[in-house]
């Protein structure tokens, strides 16, 4: 019986150990794939947005050049604080204030950083706050988030341009977030009493806040293309040609 059980309990945890392993390395391929998607997102960016944006507001060219991905631990569990802990810290090269990322957009910042964990502050959070521009009217302000957990542009002046489903990017103004990110879209604006004569504008994220598994912290931006994004660009540019020649 003695040798049934244990075989029982080493069979288990075998099974057990094979769990985990896979699991690591779901998480493994998942921050690969969110690697490869923030890389085709910076492309899509590059290509479409940027030099528009870079032409309209004056945008100083960044590109993410490395990044640290995470995976969410723990949260403030307070709706009236909205912070994350993510499993990276100094260890990982991680500092305050680098930002916190994931290919659809911005999550926040880091705020608090330790040997091997960090706390990251959401962008909804009311002590938060992030220099953005709306890239139709091309106004300017500052986001942060609410009593209620939204997220809203706060001292904006009345101004009937602003419409619903306008994109949000990252000004680049707070020295934190590199310029044209995205931050969300608009949701609506409505009036600031407390602070006449202006108005708050919801916005809705680009990024779902409250079903987050893992992140991207940026590491490091540069002001020139990296060489493997100009490879990927070339590449991607000779199969379009190859797929036109084969079409034609």
């Amino acid at each position: 019986v003695f040798l049934s059980v244990g075989h029982g309990v080493s069979h288990t945890w075998y099974n057990y150990v094979d769990l985990r392993h896979v699991r690591r390395q779901n998480q493994e391929m998942q921050s690969e794939l969110n690697r490869i998607r923030l890389e085709q997102s910076s492309l899509a960016v590059d290509a479409r947005e940027g030099l528009r944006l870079q032409k309209l507001f004056g945008f100083q060219q960044q590109y993410i050049a490395k990044t640290v991905a995470a995976h969410i631990i723990g949260t403030s569990g307070s709706d009236l604080s909205r912070v994350l802990v993510i499993d990276k810290g100094s260890k990982d090269g991680l500092k305050t204030d680098m930002p916190v990322i994931t290919p659809d957009g911005v999550v926040g910042k880091v705020r608090d950083v330790f040997p091997h964990t960090a706390q990251v502050l959401e962008i909804n959070d009311q002590t938060s706050g992030l220099g953005i521009v709306l890239t139709q009217t091309r106004l300017r302000g500052i986001l942060r988030g609410n009593a209620a957990g939204q997220t809203e542009i706060i001292d904006i002046l009345p101004d009937e341009r602003i419409q619903p489903g306008e994109q949000v990017v990252t000004s680049g103004g707070d020295s934190v977030y590199p310029s044209g990110l995205p931050v969300g879209t608009v949701e609506r604006v409505v009036n600031d009493p407390e602070h006449n004569p202006y108005v708050a504008v919801l916005v809705h994220p680009a990024v779902n806040l409250s079903r987050l598994d893992d992140v991207l912290v940026i590491t490091q931006t540069q002001n020139t293309m990296p060489a493997s994004m100009q490879q990927d660009i070339a590449t991607s540019e000779q199969k379009a040609a190859d797929l036109l020649a084969q079409r034609l």
